[in-house]
Protein backbone atom coordinates (compact mmCIF):
# COMPACT_ATOMS: atom_id res chain seq x y z
CA UNK A 1 0.00 0.00 0.00
CA UNK A 2 1.44 3.51 -0.85
CA UNK A 3 1.55 6.46 1.45
CA UNK A 4 0.41 9.52 0.82
CA UNK A 5 3.17 11.77 0.12
CA UNK A 6 3.47 15.73 0.03
CA UNK A 7 6.59 16.88 -2.02
CA UNK A 8 8.02 20.21 -0.53
CA UNK A 9 7.73 23.29 -2.07
CA UNK A 10 11.06 24.15 -2.50
CA UNK A 11 11.56 20.69 -4.32
CA UNK A 12 8.97 21.66 -6.32
CA UNK A 13 10.81 24.79 -6.82
CA UNK A 14 13.50 23.85 -7.41
CA UNK A 15 12.25 20.76 -10.14
CA UNK A 16 11.02 23.64 -12.43
CA UNK A 17 13.68 25.86 -12.45
CA UNK A 18 15.59 22.82 -13.50
CA UNK A 19 12.64 21.60 -16.55
CA UNK A 20 13.25 25.54 -17.25
CA UNK A 21 16.77 25.05 -17.90
CA UNK A 22 16.10 22.10 -19.65
CA UNK A 23 13.62 24.16 -21.93
CA UNK A 24 16.21 26.62 -22.54
CA UNK A 25 18.88 24.04 -23.45
CA UNK A 26 16.22 22.59 -26.01
CA UNK A 27 15.21 25.72 -27.57
CA UNK A 28 19.39 26.30 -27.76
CA UNK A 29 19.24 22.44 -29.63
CA UNK A 30 16.56 23.37 -32.22
CA UNK A 31 17.40 26.77 -32.86
CA UNK A 32 20.89 25.72 -33.90
CA UNK A 33 19.55 23.21 -35.91
CA UNK A 34 17.12 25.87 -37.53
CA UNK A 35 20.18 28.67 -38.40
CA UNK A 36 23.22 26.16 -38.98
CA UNK A 37 23.86 27.67 -42.29
CA UNK A 38 23.91 31.15 -40.59
CA UNK A 39 25.58 30.05 -37.54
CA UNK A 40 28.23 28.73 -39.90
CA UNK A 41 29.39 31.84 -41.23
CA UNK A 42 28.67 33.77 -38.05
CA UNK A 43 30.63 31.54 -35.56
CA UNK A 44 34.85 31.15 -35.88
CA UNK A 45 33.37 27.27 -34.61
CA UNK A 46 31.30 24.92 -35.41
CA UNK A 47 27.82 24.72 -34.83
CA UNK A 48 27.88 21.41 -33.96
CA UNK A 49 29.22 22.55 -30.41
CA UNK A 50 26.57 24.36 -29.56
CA UNK A 51 23.76 21.55 -30.81
CA UNK A 52 25.32 18.94 -28.87
CA UNK A 53 25.95 20.84 -25.53
CA UNK A 54 22.08 22.08 -26.15
CA UNK A 55 21.02 18.54 -26.69
CA UNK A 56 23.27 17.46 -23.55
CA UNK A 57 22.42 20.02 -21.18
CA UNK A 58 18.67 19.27 -22.22
CA UNK A 59 18.56 15.63 -21.40
CA UNK A 60 20.49 16.31 -18.01
CA UNK A 61 18.55 18.90 -16.70
CA UNK A 62 15.04 16.79 -18.14
CA UNK A 63 15.78 13.39 -16.46
CA UNK A 64 17.63 15.56 -13.19
CA UNK A 65 14.01 17.60 -12.85
CA UNK A 66 12.47 14.69 -13.59
CA UNK A 67 13.91 12.51 -10.68
CA UNK A 68 13.39 15.73 -8.34
CA UNK A 69 9.80 15.72 -9.51
CA UNK A 70 9.67 11.67 -8.84
CA UNK A 71 11.78 11.91 -5.62
CA UNK A 72 14.52 9.64 -6.95
CA UNK A 73 16.66 9.13 -3.67
CA UNK A 74 20.47 9.35 -5.35
CA UNK A 75 19.18 13.18 -7.13
CA UNK A 76 19.30 14.56 -3.67
CA UNK A 77 23.37 14.12 -3.52
CA UNK A 78 23.51 13.98 -7.43
CA UNK A 79 21.64 17.23 -8.01
CA UNK A 80 24.54 19.79 -6.26
CA UNK A 81 26.90 18.04 -8.20
CA UNK A 82 25.02 18.25 -11.49
CA UNK A 83 24.75 21.93 -10.78
CA UNK A 84 28.03 22.21 -9.84
CA UNK A 85 29.29 21.06 -13.09
CA UNK A 86 26.54 22.77 -15.59
CA UNK A 87 28.18 26.05 -13.97
CA UNK A 88 31.37 25.22 -14.65
CA UNK A 89 30.56 24.62 -18.47
CA UNK A 90 28.73 27.40 -18.09
CA UNK A 91 31.32 29.36 -17.06
CA UNK A 92 33.93 28.03 -19.95
CA UNK A 93 31.96 29.45 -22.98
CA UNK A 94 31.07 32.85 -20.67
CA UNK A 95 34.87 33.40 -20.49
CA UNK A 96 36.49 31.45 -23.35
CA UNK A 97 34.23 30.94 -26.35
CA UNK A 98 34.50 34.57 -28.65
CA UNK A 99 31.76 36.86 -27.98
CA UNK A 100 30.95 40.65 -28.09
CA UNK A 101 32.99 42.86 -25.53
CA UNK A 102 30.03 43.70 -23.23
CA UNK A 103 28.69 39.80 -22.54
CA UNK A 104 30.91 39.82 -19.42
CA UNK A 105 30.33 43.26 -18.42
CA UNK A 106 27.61 41.48 -15.82
CA UNK A 107 30.09 39.06 -14.76
CA UNK A 108 29.63 39.79 -10.87
CA UNK A 109 26.05 39.70 -11.20
CA UNK A 110 25.82 36.79 -13.06
CA UNK A 111 28.41 34.98 -10.74
CA UNK A 112 26.24 36.10 -7.38
CA UNK A 113 23.56 34.51 -8.91
CA UNK A 114 25.08 31.30 -9.77
CA UNK A 115 26.27 30.80 -6.09
CA UNK A 116 22.47 31.75 -4.67
CA UNK A 117 21.31 29.32 -6.74
CA UNK A 118 24.06 26.70 -5.77
CA UNK A 119 23.44 27.78 -2.23
CA UNK A 120 19.96 27.67 -2.40
CA UNK A 121 19.56 23.64 -3.41
CA UNK A 122 21.98 22.71 -1.33
CA UNK A 123 19.58 24.13 1.52
CA UNK A 124 16.19 23.31 0.10
CA UNK A 125 17.87 19.09 -0.45
CA UNK A 126 19.26 19.87 2.64
CA UNK A 127 15.73 20.41 4.73
CA UNK A 128 14.28 17.72 6.90
CA UNK A 129 11.43 17.48 4.74
CA UNK A 130 13.46 16.97 1.52
CA UNK A 131 15.12 14.27 3.00
CA UNK A 132 12.29 12.45 4.29
CA UNK A 133 10.50 13.03 1.40
CA UNK A 134 13.47 11.22 -1.03
CA UNK A 135 13.80 8.48 0.97
CA UNK A 136 10.44 7.11 0.98
CA UNK A 137 8.86 5.28 -1.96
CA UNK A 138 6.62 6.62 -3.94
CA UNK A 139 5.39 3.95 -6.39
CA UNK A 140 2.46 2.12 -6.32
CA UNK A 141 2.47 -1.17 -6.55
CA UNK A 142 -0.61 -3.46 -7.67
CA UNK A 143 -0.34 -6.80 -6.13
CA UNK A 144 -1.38 -9.73 -7.65
CA UNK A 145 -4.15 -11.12 -5.76
CA UNK A 146 -5.27 -13.75 -7.99
CA UNK A 147 -3.85 -17.01 -7.21
CA UNK A 148 -3.76 -19.60 -10.04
Amino acid sequence: MAKNFRRPFGVTVLSCLVFLLAAVYLTRFVQTLLTWKYLETLLPFSPAYLALTGLFWFLTALLTGWGLWRGWSFLRRATPIVLIVFSAAYWGERLFLPSYAERNENWLFVAALNLIWLAWTVFILSRPQATKFFEEKHEQYIQDTTSA
